[in-house]
């Protein structure tokens, strides 16, 4: 969570998965990497494993030898964080559609 670090271009065909590694490896390593389905690959696992990372990656449904991954860990990818969503003050009239304009 957070500011994006890095910025690479790729045509709007490629998956995400493709460049995970280029991705990942602009960032200093961290325990773990919390990623989606779509991330698991044998390749990327075992780059995160030899940079010290554990991968939080839940397998997919058709992978013969499915991999455990730490649930607990995994269904906090997306419980936004209170600091995070309290920097900055809400303008709730700005924020909403029914906000009231003067006359």
């Amino acid at each position: 969570m957070g500011r994006p670090r890095i910025l690479l271009p790729t045509p709007g065909n490629t998956h995400d998965a493709k460049v995970a590694i280029q991705t990942i490896n602009a960032v200093p390593p961290s325990v773990y990497l919390v990623a989606d389905k779509g991330y698991d690959s044998n390749a990327l696992r075992l780059w995160l494993i030899e940079r010290g990372t554990t991968p939080v990656i839940p397998s997919k449904a058709n992978r013969k030898v499915q991999i455990e991954h730490d649930r607990k860990i995994y269904r906090q990818r997306n419980v936004p964080r209170m600091r995070e969503s309290t920097d900055q003050p809400l303008n709730r009239d700005a924020a909403s559609a029914h906000g009231s304009l003067p006359a």
